[in-house]
């Protein structure tokens, strides 16, 4: 058993979860919307809202939880829910054996990435997600952390 040394908590190898999740590479906001599932113009929709929230200061609605109306109002749409959870997530968490060693024996897998659209493919394939030819060329391959 190995102690973590910014938590001092006992920590046993053998029992690490992995948390690193898969994302595309992509920046294209236009193959993001299309690889979330979601209709075309939702980022610029979730923004608004985020802008909305960030010129508003929490002295002139001092009873007002901004934070939470914010998520309040991008849950009232189901795209912008989707497309924000799937910034956030991706398509979910990696399968750790899928990644592990995957840069060389030493690595541990809780972050990479891979360019080569064959091989991002295997790795999405392995982790349960299929793509058409098209949604994968828009991903720009993947990485994962």
């Amino acid at each position: 058993m190995e102690t973590l040394p910014q938590f001092g908590v006992p920590h046993h190898h053998e029992n690490r979860t992995m948390a690193a999740r898969l994302y595309p590479n992509t920046t294209n906001i236009n193959h993001l919307e299309i690889l979330a599932g979601v209709r075309p113009g939702t980022n610029a929709a979730m923004l608004e809202i985020e802008t909305k929230y960030k010129s508003l200061r929490k002295e002139d609605t001092p009873d007002c939880d901004l934070g939470y109306e914010e998520y309040k109002e991008k849950q009232a749409d189901h795209d912008i829910a989707k497309f924000n959870n799937f910034q956030t997530f991706g398509w979910g968490k990696v399968r750790h054996q899928t990644v592990k060693g995957y840069h060389g024996p030493d690595d541990e897998g809780y972050s990479g990435s891979e360019t080569d659209l064959h091989l991002a493919n295997l790795l999405l394939q392995a982790n349960g997600i299929g793509l058409t030819p098209e949604a994968l060329a828009m991903t720009e391959g993947v990485h994962w952390c």
